[in-house]
């Protein structure tokens, strides 16, 4: 691969980290990523969910102008070392002969991409999330980060269940995997789907309903309803509890008419997260 082509495959990976991709750039990650996907994807959502959860902790204002002015600094001294040759290594270390320069530059630029993930997400993440000390508006990470940092911090309450795909002929799940995660504790959770068939939202919505020890299962706690949009291969759905939630132990998806319902049927019901065995 090279050189511009890892610049371009690291661009991706952080604006999906950060923002999310259509899918015209999801496919061209795909196609540059090939069997490297998800080690990459790992490392960049790894470093922007550590950074998250530290913020998050700390429940801090906007940084002093001088810090902000250190992180860009630092960030600009980091890519203009990683363009020098690198330095000479103490332990003699065996390799492979490179027959070309174009072989020795495209050596150099893969073993350089961890680094690179790691410090474009960690710099991308804290101008995104720390309000400007100009002013006090906040730029929210996406979904995709948000769920990241929900897994890093892992709550003591944390529930990671994966999907169930039941027999319902009425919606094409049969190939949706994915997971929901929530925590009681934090009256936080994401779904996350792959495979989930898109929906016309002008007919129906998917309505997820959250089973809670304290209610009666009759009268599950609305979660929110959501769209899968054409196209994509992956989602993260932020789950939108419509009153608090003591203890969640089951989640269900149905599909629903536009705007959800109050009470569902549960007629087409594709998916179910539970921790009962």
């Amino acid at each position: 691969m090279s050189a511009k082509s890892q610049e371009r495959l690291a661009d991706l990976f952080v604006d999906r980290s950060l923002f999310g991709l259509n899918e015209g750039e999801q496919s061209e990650l795909f196609d540059l990523a090939g069997s490297r996907y998800e080690d990459e994807l790992g490392a960049y959502d790894q470093a922007l969910a550590a950074v998250q959860e530290a913020l998050v902790a700390s429940r801090e204002l906007a940084p002093p102008a001088s810090l902000e002015s250190k992180l860009l600094a630092d960030a600009t001294a980091f890519f203009a070392a990683d363009a020098q040759p690198a330095p000479v290594q103490q332990t003699p270390v065996q390799q492979a002969p490179v027959h070309s320069f174009a072989e020795a530059q495209e050596r150099q630029a893969a073993s350089r991409t961890p680094w690179l993930a790691a410090a474009a997400a960690l710099l991308l993440a804290v101008t995104a999330w720390w309000p400007s000390a100009s002013g006090d508006s906040v730029t929210e990470l996406s979904p995709e980060a948000s769920y990241q940092a929900l897994l890093a911090s892992a709550p003591q309450d944390l529930l990671q269940l994966d999907w169930q795909v039941l027999a319902d002929s009425s919606t094409d799940a049969e190939s949706t995997s994915g997971q929901i995660v929530w925590s009681d504790s934090e009256q936080q959770g994401y779904m996350r789907f792959m495979g989930l068939a898109a929906n016309d939202a002008e007919s129906e919505q998917y309505q997820l309903w959250i089973f809670d020890r304290e209610q009666d299962d009759a009268h599950p706690i609305d979660g929110g309803v959501f769209n899968i949009p054409p196209g994509a291969t992956e989602v993260v759905i932020p789950i939108d509890a419509k009153i608090g939630v003591s203890e969640a132990w089951q989640f269900a998806i149905t599909v629903e008419k536009p705007g959800g319902v109050v009470v569902s049927d549960r007629s087409r019901l594709p998916l179910l997260a539970s921790t009962a065995s």
